[in-house]
């Protein structure tokens, strides 16, 4: 992976961030999001904002993600409010959001967060190659210039 990476791994909670060498932000989470780690998943959200922002400067377009949540087993209503309050930040700098691997209760509560966000460039697969694929297809909001940095000619 690329020139970014943070893996964080206490007990029983996994988070990772990376930025790629194809300058896409690779996102884990795995493990037990729940009370007992509110604080590191808020740090976590926090770094993924920034990985997300800096990579949209850099290439000048949104940025694609890719997040692997095969590995979380429990979360709670605070971890979905962190979720959802990212992606309500970083709508102006995200690109195209493929989830995969979660749960049927994971599912759902994503499902429900890209609702109420009304994010449309997020969605979720069972395999990572699908998510993948359809991360890598070029569509023109992931060939968008980010709107702030149009506005002050970047």
């Amino acid at each position: 992976m690329g020139f970014m990476q943070t893996d964080h791994m206490r007990g029983d909670i996994l988070l990772t961030v990376n930025i790629g060498d194809d300058n896409v932000v690779y996102l884990g989470v795995g493990g037990n999001v729940t009370d007992d780690h509110m604080d590191e998943f808020e740090v976590w959200a926090k770094k993924v904002n920034a990985a997300i922002t800096e990579t949209a400067i850099k290439t000048n377009r949104r940025a694609l993600t890719l997040l692997d949540v095969s590995r979380l087993n429990e979360f709670d209503i605070k971890t979905t409010t962190i979720v959802r309050d990212l992606m309500v930040s970083d709508k102006d700098v995200a690109g195209k959001t493929a989830i995969f691997g979660a749960n049927h209760l994971a599912s759902a509560m994503l499902q429900a967060i890209i609702a109420l966000t009304k994010r449309k460039n997020v969605q979720l697969f069972t395999e990572r190659e699908e998510a993948t694929a359809w991360l890598k297809e070029p569509t023109p909001e992931s060939e968008s210039v980010v709107p702030f940095l149009r506005d002050i000619g970047v």
